[in-house]
């Protein structure tokens, strides 16, 4: 049973921004009341400007809980995504606010080669893997609430650098009914700072010490029309170490990814193969190795209602040193939900999840409702 008088204290925390939080989406929904999505369709910004609101209502228990989160928990947040392209001159930018967070995810400086090729600078998502591309921090965008452990955000409990500042480059090679997406990535990883990873800032760059980061990415559409695709990734980063546990992680990552739909079902996968090596003045020699990955099926009942489920599970772990660094992550969950999704871009989640850390079996029930405006 959800715990009342636990959800009205959780609401207290950072009162300041929850207030401004809950005034826009309080605005929000009463604009979609009263005048529908017109009341979002004029806009002063040449481009194009998105708005991806969301309140989540969460209920999680079990010895893996994290701590202070047992019980019942509301946060609402407000994805503020933009683009604009002149000629050749490309410009992205993407801030996301809620309760624990306010911060520019993405600011991009790019530059068209030509009609298939673009190069771009700043902080970016790290095109590590099919999710992390696909689905940025506007909930609505993807059918489930949670994104899969393993592509989790750095401040989400995420184990691999899922924000790179630096240079990207990315290209579409043409065959007769095909194409081959190609994505380059080089720049400055993640730091570990009060035990999780923490991307580079794009107005605060030297705040901490920053190393290296590469990736690559190869994605095959056998259809142009077609959202089908099937891709392989590899990238290395050095990522900076607290000073306690540790001086620096290598970290070598490599995977597979696909998405294959047939009529009304969608069936998306990936694995990942991970390999860390701890350097540490207290540990000499600290490597390990592991693998993770999932599958999500998705069936559309009607236009209006999706079914989904999701299995999640990481191999070969139990003597990796960085996961041991990572208390919070989710080495194993399943998951099953409803969507429903109305004609004006809204959508209702539920959802339930059984996870398995190190610390425990924790068990969640998710409410989400999200919007897309205008």
């Amino acid at each position: 049973m959800i715990d009342i008088h636990a959800l009205y204290l959780r609401l207290q925390v950072n009162p300041s921004r929850q207030k401004i939080i809950a005034q826009f989406l309080g605005v929000t929904i009463f604009l979609l009341l009263c005048c529908g999505r017109n009341a979002f369709s004029v806009t002063v910004l040449p481009g194009d400007f998105f708005i991806f609101p969301n309140i989540r209502v969460s209920n999680i228990t079990g010895s893996g809980a994290p701590a202070g989160k047992d019980g019942a928990e509301v946060n609402a947040g407000v994805d503020l995504y933009y683009s604009y392209e002149e000629e050749k001159l490309l410009f992205l930018a993407e801030y996301f606010i809620n309760r624990d967070e306010k911060e520019f995810e993405r600011i991009q400086i790019g530059y068209a080669l030509d009609e298939n090729s673009k190069l771009w600078f700043g902080r970016f998502h790290n095109p590590l893997g099919f999710w992390n591309t696909e689905y940025h921090h506007g909930a609505y965008l993807q059918t489930s609430i949670a994104r899969p452990s393993i592509a989790a955000f750095e401040d989400g409990a995420g184990i691999l650098p899922m924000h790179v500042f630096g240079v990207l480059y990315e290209t579409d090679h043409y065959f007769d009914s095909g194409y081959l997406n190609i994505n380059l990535a080089a720049g400055a990883a993640p730091a570990i700072q009060q035990g999780k990873m923490e991307p580079v800032e794009f107005f605060r760059p030297g705040k901490q010490a920053f190393h290296e980061n590469y990736t690559m990415r190869f994605t095959y559409f056998p259809k142009v029309v077609d959202n089908d695709q099937f891709g392989v990734f590899a990238g290395y980063s050095l990522i900076e170490g607290d000073g306690i546990t540790s001086q620096e992680i290598k970290q070598f990552q490599a995977g597979l990814f696909g998405l294959y739909e047939s009529g009304r079902s969608k069936l998306l996968s990936s694995i990942y193969f991970i390999k860390n090596h701890l350097i540490s003045s207290v540990v000499a020699d600290n490597k390990g190795r592991f693998s993770s990955g999932y599958i999500q099926l998705e069936y559309m009942i009607n236009s209006r209602w999706i079914a989904y489920a999701r299995l999640e599970n990481t191999y070969a772990n139990a003597n990796d040193p960085f996961l041991a660094l990572a208390p919070e992550h989710i080495g194993k969950r399943e998951l099953v939900g409803m969507r429903f999704e109305s004609v004006d871009k809204q959508a209702l989640n539920i959802e339930f999840q059984q996870g398995h850390k190190s610390s425990g079996a924790e068990y969640q029930v998710l409410l989400q409702w999200s919007a897309l405006l205008p």
